[in-house]
């Protein structure tokens, strides 16, 4: 189970191992994260549309679980005065790595963001994204909002992209929460939503279950469940991504991946 501090560290790390081992020329020069996965590309590209749409020139800008830092190196170009932490030293490593590959001065901190080590109302905009879906811990999570609402400025933002479901879903190392669970978990934060849509239909989770069957399938040397497509697996998920481009369109609900603004207040 995903859900203490020592067992996310872990997983991260790992994660980064297999970046670090696989996909260190993408990394630097694309900014992939992890995996060549055609619907995690899509994904970015979604979300970088709604960060393109955020006013940050001039701003002081915190993300939380900044992983590779692809997030702050892009907003940073758009004028932030961004810090990156995350729970990984690894991540960091790579994240610095990368912003020097760039000829950029990132402030990247191996940082639990339940602990933030920053003086309270120090940030305009504190932002996630698909990081509170991987703590399952109730505890872990309360301290990370809390934290957060400590750093972040009065009448500053909170952003979050986060996998929303109907009904909250759990696994060993994910959960899908409501709509109504991130808005309550952030108001008893002393935060009031400002705006929420979804940036993806729930269609995507298609793209899961080939990936789970072809690493029970096809054995490979990469372990802590962390897998490269087979051919097989990455043409269906084209097919899937495909599809997704389309739905998106049509898309209105309120779940699938939810893009988040909340107001400190």
């Amino acid at each position: 189970m995903i859900d203490k501090k020592h067992d996310l560290e872990s997983y991260w790390n790992n994660t980064a191992e297999h970046i670090k081992r696989y996909r260190i020329k993408e990394l630097l020069t694309k900014g992939i994260v992890g995996t060549l996965n055609p619907w995690f590309t899509y994904k970015k590209s979604r979300i970088l549309k709604v960060l393109d749409r955020i006013e940050v020139k001039d701003k002081r800008v915190l993300e939380v679980g900044c992983g590779t830092g692809f997030n702050c190196r892009y907003l940073m170009k758009k004028g932030a005065k961004i810090i990156g932490v995350d729970i990984s030293s690894k991540m960091i490593e790579l994240a610095r790595e990368a912003a020097t590959y760039e000829g950029l001065n990132i402030p990247f901190y191996k940082i639990d963001g339940s602990h933030l080590s920053f003086q309270d109302g120090s940030f305009d905009l504190v932002f996630t994204v698909t990081v509170l879906q991987h703590i399952l811990d109730e505890k872990m999570l309360d301290e990370l909002l809390k934290s957060i609402s400590r750093v972040t400025k009065k009448e500053g933002e909170a952003i979050i992209f986060e996998d929303v479901s109907v009904r909250a879903q759990k696994n060993s190392t994910y959960i899908s929460r409501t709509r109504d669970d991130y808005i309550t978990l952030f108001k008893s934060n002393d935060f009031k939503l400002a705006s929420y849509y979804c940036i993806s239909s729930p269609f995507y989770r298609l793209c899961v279950l080939p990936s789970r069957l072809a690493n029970r399938i096809f054995r490979n040397e990469i372990k802590d469940e962390i897998r490269e497509e087979t051919f097989f697996t990455s043409l269906y998920l084209r097919l899937v991504v495909f599809a997704c481009k389309r739905i998106d369109k049509m898309w209105q609900d309120e779940v699938g991946i939810g893009y988040f603004r909340f107001i400190r207040i």
